[in-house]
């Protein structure tokens, strides 16, 4: 699921909303996006009635849901996911009027391209435990917020055969990930980041444990 930071704000006669989210979000197909809304009244949260808000998502597929829900006093849920990619238009309507609105991408699959964000070590101790952050880039360029990307790393070359070392890559759910692992002897190790069989940015790299 997506979840982004608050931005927007936007003032009627009744009430004051806010919606996470600014400039154009990405996601993939079929993933569920949610857009959370606060209303203030005066500057405190507050209730209004639900059968006056929805979302309305337009654009070149077909919506498979859109709804609100209710979380909590004066905060709210939009969600909604289509199965079509393309450029789609979230409206926050209140009482009939339009007072929010949020531009997403839907792409088929995630980019190849990563960056990472730890420097690789050149050389690191035998036996020491490395850790390197990935971080995942959209097919626009933009760090996504979101996990559930496969990454692969595997040691290709060393003097330890790549079955013998243990290495465990942690899903951070928000575009991060880390990805741990000790070269127990002495020699030079090459290491493959890959996301559907392509190599990403930087990979493959070497690094000698001494």
């Amino acid at each position: 699921s997506l979840m982004v930071q608050k931005e927007v704000s936007q003032e009627t006669l009744d009430y004051q909303f806010e919606l996470e989210g600014k400039g154009l979000l990405s996601a993939r197909l079929d993933e569920i996006v949610y857009l959370n809304i606060s209303v203030l009244d005066r500057g405190s949260p507050v209730d209004i009635e639900m059968s006056k808000l929805s979302v309305k998502v337009t654009g070149n597929g077909r919506i498979l849901f859109a709804k609100v829900t209710r979380c909590g006093v004066g905060r709210y849920k939009a969600t909604f996911t289509t199965s079509t990619p393309g450029i789609y238009s979230a409206s926050v309507i209140y009482d009939s009027t339009k007072i929010l609105k949020q531009r997403i991408d839907y792409y088929e699959h995630t980019s190849a391209r990563c960056s990472i964000i730890d420097n690789i070590p050149s050389s690191v101790t035998a036996g020491s435990p490395i850790s390197l952050s990935l971080q995942s880039i959209d097919m626009h360029g933009n760090l996504t917020g979101i996990g559930g990307d496969l990454w692969s790393v595997t040691i290709t070359e060393g003097p330890v055969p790549a079955a013998d070392i243990p290495l465990k890559i942690i899903d951070h759910l928000n575009g991060k990930y880390s990805v741990n692992f000790t070269l127990t002897k002495r020699g030079v190790y090459r290491v493959d980041v890959t996301l559907k069989n392509e190599n990403a940015k930087k990979s493959p790299f070497k690094i000698k444990a001494e």
